[in-house]
């Protein structure tokens, strides 16, 4: 495959190209539920079969995560919305899992299993990075194995997705759509989300801890707002009076905060 970037600023992608098929891997910045500004990704991955017959195309998506040993504080490499997870696991489309972290005492990453918008994998895989990465597919499955590989691969673990291949006709698609974000105990479901300006609006009135990090985080603030007109822009749509509104305060309220006239 031939690799070129494409998208746009808001929305960028990395673009594989072959003689006969075409990847699309599309980003787009989101927002979960108990969040106030942008926390995370949405992936869109788009195959496009351009030959002349048709293929039957998989995705497998591996994601090498925070790793390495559980610290100290007995934190699992893995955990669910359902169950902790400590060795070799699979889940599969019968659980009743939605979300995934892996987190230590820093840091956490939340990952998709089901919800809006989301294409439920056939498989996730819960591994050694090693095992997972060198593997033409699968590797064999072993339940609660750990995430050793003797001599050098020692408590790295690793996550991936598996969309079992289908038959992509001459000239259609295939896609599949995943999140990642930051730890939200609300999972991806955004059904109960208030509106995001009005969270905005919230969000810039305050100061949060020290000034580099109020600044941090108006500028974020600021860069959302941009890129929610951008789509404004894109679409050719016209922007709401009541949107123009909310932005204009959120941009007073941010003024105001810092003195400036």
């Amino acid at each position: 495959f031939k690799t070129r970037l494409g998208g746009t600023p808001s929305n960028p992608a990395l673009i594989f190209e072959s003689s006969f098929l075409t990847v699309t891997e599309e980003f787009a910045f989101i927002r979960t539920g108990s969040s106030a500004l942008t926390n995370g990704i949405r992936i869109t991955i788009t195959i496009t079969n351009r030959g002349e017959q048709p293929v039957n195309a998989g995705v497998r998506f591996l994601i090498d995560t925070l790793g390495e040993k559980p610290d100290s504080a007995g934190i699992p490499h893995f955990a669910t919305n359902l169950r902790q997870i400590t060795g070799e696991s699979l889940i599969e489309t019968t659980s009743a899992d939605t979300y995934w972290i892996a987190r230590n005492s820093r840091l956490a990453l939340m990952g998709s299993v089901a919800g809006n918008n989301i294409t439920r994998p056939d498989s996730i895989y819960f591994a050694n990075w090693k095992r997972l990465n060198d593997a033409a597919w699968k590797p064999a499955f072993v339940s609660g194995r750990n995430f050793n590989l003797l001599p050098y691969s020692i408590g790295d673990s690793a996550v991936c997705y598996y969309y079992e291949p289908v038959r992509i006709d001459r000239g259609a698609s295939r896609t599949i759509g995943l999140v990642l974000s930051s730890e939200d105990q609300t999972g991806f479901d955004r059904n109960s989300v208030p509106d995001e300006l009005s969270l905005l609006i919230e969000q810039a009135g305050k100061l949060n801890g020290n000034l580099r990090s109020s600044i941090q985080t108006d500028l974020i603030i600021l860069r959302d707002l941009v890129n929610r007109l951008d789509r404004y822009m894109a679409s050719g749509a016209s922007v709401p009076d009541d949107d123009l509104d909310a932005i204009g305060l959120i941009v007073s309220k941010i003024r105001s905060k810092y003195g400036i006239p």
